[in-house]
């Protein structure tokens, strides 16, 4: 009786009252004279109350990340740059046209070097040059480029440091004593390069000089035989 008992999953109590666990909510059976019920029903609805309390905490934990990311952006400084750059690229930067090198002046605080004298925004550190152009930074070996996209999280330290607006105050500060001193300016500085794509521009300029006059000169040889040739008659 025992046994037949046990192969049905209930067990009688002299009590009348069912001993369970506490993770299941079991249903009682129709049949069942103990009251206790360990059928299939019990067991899936104990299942899907776990799973209930596992969305709920869930949505609990995505909402307290929420807030904790909400919290982290407004508490940035003021002073510092909140860039968000999805793309993988940016399009070409406008070209850096200049009838010579620009000087560049060492500035102190960013511990960058910055070109003066020009309407862009170039900066110069680590044999790199550094362009900032429509909301966007690039780099070349020179100032005549090629220009390459870098993303922002990529920039030394000095160009994440401060705001864009807060590097041009800094040129504008050191140009003035640059412009003021002249020679005598005590500064670090040099004259920017131009890079690869200058050079090969400069040297096809070069080659092109050389071209007409060499065209000028064998015109001028050409007359003068001419000359010769028409006094002789």
């Amino acid at each position: 009786m025992a046994r037949g008992l046990q192969s049905e999953g209930r067990f009688p109590l002299n009590s009348g009252q069912c001993v369970a666990s506490r993770r299941l909510e079991l249903l009682p059976s129709k049949d069942d004279r103990s009251g206790c019920d360990f059928s299939y029903a019990g067991l899936n609805k104990g299942v899907t109350l776990r799973r209930q309390i596992m969305r709920m905490a869930l949505t609990k934990f995505s909402m307290l990340l929420c807030v904790m990311l909400l919290h982290a952006l407004l508490a940035t400084p003021a002073g510092a740059q909140v860039h968000v750059n999805v793309n993988i690229g940016a399009p070409p930067p406008a070209p850096i046209i200049v009838q010579a090198p620009p000087p560049m002046l060492f500035l102190q605080d960013p511990g960058v070097y910055v070109a003066v004298g020009i309407p862009y925004d170039m900066f110069f550190i680590g044999g790199r040059y550094y362009y900032f152009d429509s909301g966007n930074w690039f780099w070349a070996p020179g100032y005549g480029g090629p220009w390459g996209y870098v993303g922002y999280s990529t920039l030394p330290w000095g160009l994440r440091k401060f705001e864009v607006r807060r590097l041009r105050e800094f040129r504008e500060r050191e140009y003035t004593v640059y412009k003021v001193q002249g020679p005598k300016f005590k500064g670090k500085n040099f004259y920017a390069e131009g890079g690869p794509e200058w050079k090969e521009h400069e040297r096809g300029e070069h080659d092109q000089g050389e071209h007409e006059r060499g065209e000028h000169e064998r015109g001028e040889h050409d007359r003068g035989e001419h000359g010769k040739g028409h006094k002789k008659h």
